[in-house]
């Protein structure tokens, strides 16, 4: 079983929201393998909520809640961000990120209070792989929408970095 570490978000030393950083296992399976080599030819980061099984865990860059997960799209040097949530948080990071592409392994991923999906509907090994090696679904956002909302996400992220 894979180790996972504790980091601080970047974003602010005393942050509330602690982002993982998960440790690489040396027995991943061919799967986990192909996606972090597509992770490394796409320049991508993987981004995932906490509520993901370890297999996703596993092969993400970062675990984390909402607020710790948008503070990592802000930072990242990425060019494709690949958010293992549901679809409003990989919607924020486009918002964050507009030029950047931003994908999510299941556009149906909803907030489970909201929905009452079960859990394994909205998140697989196999979904991710998926989704990384389509490039889809991608997040798309009208001007007028990045522009209206952008703004406040902002001023989220600032108020929560003090």
């Amino acid at each position: 079983m894979n180790m996972i570490n504790p980091i601080q978000s970047s974003a602010a030393a005393d942050n509330p929201s602690p982002i993982w950083h998960p440790t690489s296992s040396p027995n991943a399976g061919a799967l986990a393998r192909e996606i972090l080599d597509r992770k490394l030819a796409l320049n991508a980061v993987i981004l995932a909520h906490n509520y993901q099984v370890p297999e996703i865990q596993d092969v993400a860059d970062f675990v984390g809640d909402s607020l710790g997960l948008a503070q990592q799209a802000v930072t990242t040097d990425a060019e494709v961000i690949v958010f293992c949530g549901v679809h409003f948080m990989a919607e924020t990071a486009k918002l964050l990120n507009p030029a950047k592409l931003v994908i999510l392994p299941d556009r149906a991923a909803g907030c489970s209070l909201e929905q009452s999906c079960p859990a394994d509907q909205l998140r697989t090994l196999e979904k991710l792989h998926d989704c990384m090696r389509r490039l889809s679904p991608r997040i798309e956002l009208p001007k007028t929408t990045l522009e209206q909302a952008r703004r406040p996400i902002e001023r989220m992220l600032e108020i929560s970095a003090k």
